[in-house]
């Protein structure tokens, strides 16, 4: 009966051990939010050509950030409960190219 029980728990060591699975330092950086805890937070962006923004019904913290068509790229301000955060191209004499929200 016992053999049963860990058997399982012999599988998955062994697993862990063979896919290299190590501790995280304590100084690591967060890990990404999951697909699913994306899907519950909904984020609305915005842009009028120089600068780019987006605000979250979330409140994990997260920030607008732009590519511009200078090659610069800037960030919003940390912002979290449907603030807005906005990155100004402008800021940077350029436009802007490309633009989306990152988690902090």
């Amino acid at each position: 009966m016992r053999l049963k029980i860990a058997m399982p728990v012999i599988a998955a060591t062994a697993a862990l051990i063979a896919g290299g699975a190590t501790a995280a330092p304590a100084s690591a950086a967060p890990a990404a939010p999951t697909a699913s805890y994306q899907a519950k937070a909904t984020c609305q962006t915005w842009t009028d050509g120089v600068t780019a923004g987006v605000s979250c019904n979330t409140s994990r913290k997260y920030y607008a950030w732009a590519k511009c068509k200078n090659g610069s790229t800037v960030y919003g301000a940390r912002k979290n409960n449907r603030k807005w955060s906005y990155a100004y191209c402008s800021s940077v004499a350029s436009s802007v190219r490309t633009y989306g929200y990152a988690w902090v």
